[in-house]
């Protein structure tokens, strides 16, 4: 195989990895082996892996052992290190299937974070929160597009009341609209996100010295 058509390949897995994952609305598994990730968009594609065998993938691949370990990586850095208590017994929430609980703790942690990367003073605006995001993740690549995309369009999504109630948004779940998002699939998103979130700024910080 010549390097041409090397590219072209690699372009195609990567095109139904990111499929797969808007259409499920799923952050990027940042942890999940490339090959794995290959033959779960592949089955997801030919209709032999369905949403439900995604999420029982994810789950299975995210069990105890590997959250206890990206909270001890989380806790080492130095814009976490001060929320990894409550980060901590959100995770160990989830562990233990209390998703009521996991999820509408660490939901606003991701917003206290970003505003402690950006030191925002006063209120934070949806466009505040927006262009931060859209900071974080400017780097183009498809694990950024995902990422930038399921932060916005799905955490971030108004909802009116007596309206339709949007899939899994922050303020649907936070203002009481949303009673049925207690799900381990939903919790784990936003473990992930939050894996997403941390390991953007470590590159930030690295390419551009600001913190």
């Amino acid at each position: 195989m010549n390097i041409y058509n090397f590219v072209k390949l690699l372009e195609l897995r990567g095109n139904k990895l990111e499929k797969m994952l808007f259409d499920l609305k799923w952050p990027p598994p940042g942890n999940l082996p490339a090959i794995l990730l290959d033959k779960i968009s592949n089955g997801y594609e030919k209709g032999i892996i369905s949403a439900q065998d995604v999420d029982k993938i994810f789950l299975n691949f995210y069990n105890k052992e590997k959250l206890e370990k990206l909270v001890g990586l989380w806790s080492e850095q130095d814009f976490i290190h001060h929320r990894i208590k409550i980060i901590s017994e959100a995770v160990n929430a989830h562990i233990e299937g209390k998703y009521e609980l996991s999820i509408p703790t660490l939901l606003p942690q991701l917003e206290g974070i970003i505003a402690d990367i950006y030191q925002h003073t006063g209120r934070m605006t949806f466009k505040n929160i927006t262009d931060y995001v859209e900071t974080i993740f400017e780097r183009d690549s498809r694990f950024d597009r995902v990422s930038k995309t399921f932060f916005q369009s799905i955490i971030l999504e108004e909802f009116e009341w007596q309206g339709p109630v949007p899939f899994f948004s922050r303020n649907a779940i936070l203002h009481g609209a949303d009673i049925n998002y207690a799900t381990p699939a939903n919790s784990l998103r936003l473990i992930l996100m939050l894996d997403l979130l941390q390991s953007s700024v470590q590159y930030l910080k690295i390419t551009s010295s600001h913190e």
